[in-house]
């Protein structure tokens, strides 16, 4: 039997729905040189401070979240200084990735997936070595669902006052706090395709003036990813290259939507969404995987003898549902749900009555319609509280 069924998708990124004023702006015809766009250009730079919580500049880069944090690397570090890379995962490797291919020495601090870097090991290091001149890590890490103590490790960093501290927040913002200025963090990190509910193709940056400093006296080349250029263009309300036209159309919609509801109402739907699919996972007797869990994706061990990738498939071909698997020494062992961007708790709630079916017949023993019944009584609560 044929019955109806839509693609859903529950994965930690790309968003996979656009608000419907978001689809109409990425085909809205606007070329990026005319007053009218550099005037948009202005309004998303004014509205991402807002979201970044932070008086600091916010560049836009045409690039992914990948590119910003290459950009960031690159224009802080000359060759042969010595950075710190905090590394919880497989998206944290990316840090040393970058750093071993521009000739970086490095400082790692690697712990285990599921783990969180604690301000006490970034205290630690920049005791050991002095001579750090930035830190770099995630606000939450992708892979694991971890979520570091930005504020925490923030303090830290500023009590030796220069060290430039510079955070991955691609899938942080809007989902988790990020006090920017109140924290004292230097770069941070968004990208267009999470929270944002957006199609990918735009990094954001937020600078502060002692990461302009750096960057100003920094001795590397770079020629795409100059931020000093950046600046300049920016200024005049363009970029120094061709823009990612449509999806800055899209992102001034998007802040429209974002900045009505609130960037803390964005970040507690995101909360919503999580708990009250933890609260069944935990109904059902099982781990979360991270010992710190933000609000971006949920991670989760099933039980022995359920095969994560027989759950994945059973979640598409039965019920169009994508979620994720385990990446990295990860892969096969865990599972995980996104809740980023244009989530709703009636989406939620049917991804868990599906997802309690697909475990059930991939050989979970649960009781029939408990993970429901725990995430309503999760919403009942969170209502509340609000």
């Amino acid at each position: 039997m044929n019955l109806i069924s839509k693609t859903r998708m529950f994965m930690p990124g790309p968003t996979p729905y656009l608000p419907e004023a978001m689809v109409q702006a990425l085909v809205t015809p606007m070329h990026h040189r005319k007053e009218d766009f550099k005037e948009l250009f202005r309004q998303v730079q004014a509205g991402l401070q807002q979201v970044f919580k932070t008086s600091n500049e916010v560049l836009i880069l045409a690039c992914s979240g990948s590119g910003g944090m290459e950009a960031a690397m690159v224009n802080t570090m000359a060759p042969g200084e010595k950075a710190l890379l905090a590394v919880a995962g497989k998206f944290g490797e990316r840090w040393i990735e970058l750093a071993d291919t521009y000739g970086i020495d490095k400082v790692v601090i690697q712990v285990p997936y599921g783990d969180s870097v604690e301000p006490a090991q970034i205290d630690a290091a920049l005791d050991a070595h002095p001579d750090i001149s930035a830190i770099f890590l995630q606000a939450t890490e992708t892979s694991t669902g971890a979520m570091m103590d930005l504020e925490g490790i923030a303090a830290q960093v500023r009590r030796r006052g220069d060290p430039v501290l510079v955070t991955d927040a691609i899938t942080g913002l809007g989902t988790t706090p990020i006090n920017t200025d109140e924290w004292g963090i230097d770069i941070v990190i968004g990208g267009s395709q999470k929270a944002f509910m957006l199609p990918p193709g735009v990094a954001m940056l937020s600078i502060s003036e002692r990461a302009w400093r750096r960057i100003e006296k920094c001795g590397r080349p770079r020629y795409y990813l100059d931020l000093r250029r950046e600046r300049k263009a920016q200024a005049q309300g363009q970029s120094a290259y061709t823009p990612a036209v449509s999806i800055i159309q899209g992102l001034k919609s998007a802040l429209d939507l974002i900045l009505k509801m609130g960037v803390d109402g964005l970040v507690a739907n995101a909360g919503l969404q999580a708990g009250a699919t933890r609260a069944a996972i935990l109904r059902w007797g099982m781990q979360i995987f991270p010992r710190v869990s933000g609000n971006a994706v949920t991670a989760f061990v099933p039980p022995a003898g359920v095969d994560p990738s027989k759950v994945m498939k059973m979640m598409r071909d039965r019920f169009g549902v994508l979620i994720s698997g385990g990446q990295g020494s990860m892969k096969g062992k865990i599972l995980r749900i996104g809740h980023l961007g244009y989530f709703d708790f009636l989406e939620t709630l049917g991804m868990i009555g599906c997802l309690e079916i697909a475990l059930t017949e991939a050989g979970a023993s649960l009781e029939t319609g408990s993970g429901c019944r725990a995430a309503l009584e999760y919403y009942r609560e969170f209502g509340k509280n609000r």
